[in-house]
């Protein structure tokens, strides 16, 4: 399976720290895709997710359905997303 490391810092942390548990499917939006800095992270991946007070994280509703969905996500490498965007 693939691996990203992401980030929350200060009020952000403490906010989440008590909403996350582990093993349970989230919903993450607003967040940065930056380049990973290798020296803080042990995983084999590029990038990493920086959260910022603008990030909700929020519980999949179904938690089930949920865990079956990484089957059904397309890792593809970040410079071809921009073709995966629609422009509204």
């Amino acid at each position: 399976g693939h691996s990203i490391q992401g980030t929350f810092w200060g009020p952000q942390a403490e906010r989440c720290s008590v909403t996350l548990d582990e093993g349970k499917v989230y919903v993450v939006e607003r967040f940065t895709v930056k380049p990973a800095n290798k020296q803080y992270s042990s995983l084999k991946n590029d990038y990493e997710l920086v959260f910022s007070e603008k990030t909700e994280v929020c519980e999949a509703a179904e938690q089930a359905e949920a865990i079956t969905m990484t089957a059904l996500v397309d890792v593809v490498p970040i410079e071809q997303l921009p073709r995966y965007l629609t422009r509204k």
